[in-house]
């Protein structure tokens, strides 16, 4: 099961806690960083089309989809 969550958010304390976590230089434009619910993740850090927000959701799809195929009983 997936679930999306968009964080965009004006608040600096959130937007500081994602940057700190994931990012270890400012970057005035955009960043984004997907996270699966097994805490897999991709970032992609700088300018960036919006497909590749998709395309790196799909891969955290197929990584988990992968995972759970090999470990299954």
């Amino acid at each position: 099961m997936w679930r999306l969550t968009i964080i965009e958010s004006n608040d600096m304390n959130t937007r500081e806690f994602i940057e700190q976590l994931f990012f270890k230089h400012h970057y005035p434009c955009s960043s984004f960083v997907v996270i699966s619910s097994k805490g897999d993740y991709i970032s992609y850090f700088g300018e960036f089309p919006k497909e590749f927000v998709w395309e790196a959701v799909q891969i955290l799809k197929q990584t988990i989809s992968s995972y759970q195929s090999h470990n299954s009983p």
